[in-house]
């Protein structure tokens, strides 16, 4: 599977790293205009191939996660290189944007 959309389905309550233990080869995920809640689990630090999240219009709090934007440490490798959009607007986050932000996705558009 390369695609994961559930956007604009009331779906309610947080998102756990364990839903995408199988499906870190995603490329694009979007759980735009629902109802999620909580922080951002850290699983999609560990897709490589991703280039689109969407996350937008919900309401998870917190910071947004510096690791969304960093390498695997695990294997050097970066997972952001081929990330061109990140939709996070309309949430309740927190705090200040992660400095990897800008140093770590040069692609983001």
């Amino acid at each position: 599977m390369k695609v994961l959309t559930l956007g604009n389905n009331q779906l309610s309550g947080t998102i756990h790293d364990e839903v995408f233990t199988e499906l870190i080869s995603l490329e694009r995920v979007s759980f735009e205009s629902n109802m999620l809640r909580g922080s951002i689990p850290d699983v999609f630090q560990k897709m490589r191939q991703l280039q689109d999240i969407r996350l937008g219009q919900n309401n998870f709090s917190s910071t947004i996660p510096a690791s969304m934007f960093t390498s695997d440490k695990a294997t050097s490798a970066s997972v952001t290189r081929s990330l061109t959009k990140c939709d996070l607007h309309g949430n309740a986050f927190t705090g200040k944007l992660p400095k990897t932000l800008t140093n770590g996705v040069p692609s983001l558009k």
